[in-house]
């Protein structure tokens, strides 16, 4: 095949638009996965074209091959986050607590937290002091009080801590296992710290707990005006 190739008068000129046509493509492409897989293939076609020009072309040749490994490197870790994701329980739940976000977004969200058993009676969150990490209930039911008058329960993909997470306050409420419950203790500080390394990881984020507060706040409406 590569012999048809040289037979014709342009081929090295095919490929070396082919390479920059792969890498333009690469701009447009929003998976991370795909974006260093079309610019792997780019600059390794731009090697043979740089090969095949002739000239003082070794410098650009390997910082090309520098990037090949790199990116290699890069798509490695990538299919090892798709790995580990496809052995998660919870995994349609965080895409749907945490939406848009693709498998190395969900990865880091990942990375900063640990999943849990609590038994009945175990307390998430108690009112009036910090709460030491924000939970997703990933199976079970917590339930919610002040001051020792119940309020609400929480199931899965409910959020419990926002408040202490955006505020850096002690809790606003008491949330104590109902039964048995699974949940994601998230670290609020290596959170943060994915979310300063990810402005999307950050929208998506924080809109997510902007949405529990807003759910929450409506069935506070309710009991306030059915208590009326």
């Amino acid at each position: 095949m590569l012999a048809a190739l040289k037979s014709f008068p342009y081929w090295n000129d095919v490929l070396g638009n082919v390479s920059y046509v792969l890498m333009g493509l690469s701009f447009f492409v929003t998976r991370m996965l795909w974006l260093r897989l079309l610019a792997t293939v780019s600059m390794l076609i731009e090697i043979v074209y740089f090969l095949n020009t002739g000239g003082d072309l070794l410098t650009s040749i390997g910082w090309d091959a520098a990037f090949v490994a790199i990116n290699c490197w890069r798509i490695v870790a990538l299919l090892r986050d798709q790995a580990q994701l496809r052995s998660i329980v919870d995994l349609q739940l965080l895409r749907e607590t945490f939406p848009n976000l693709d498998d190395q977004q969900i990865s880091a969200i990942l990375k900063a937290g640990e999943w849990l058993h609590l038994p009945e009676g175990a307390i998430l969150a108690r009112e009036g002091e910090p709460v030491p990490a924000l939970y997703l209930i990933c199976e079970g039911v917590a339930a919610v009080s002040i001051g020792g008058n119940g309020l609400a329960e929480l199931g899965r993909g409910e959020l419990v801590g926002e408040v202490g997470y955006i505020t850096s306050e002690p809790a606003t409420a008491t949330v104590t296992a109902k039964g048995d419950v699974r949940v994601m203790a998230i670290d609020k500080n290596r959170l943060r710290s994915a979310l300063r390394s990810d402005h999307k990881i950050e929208a998506v984020v924080n809109g997510a707990i902007g949405g529990s507060l807003a759910r929450k706040l409506a069935i506070a409406n309710r009991r306030a005006n059915g208590a009326a």
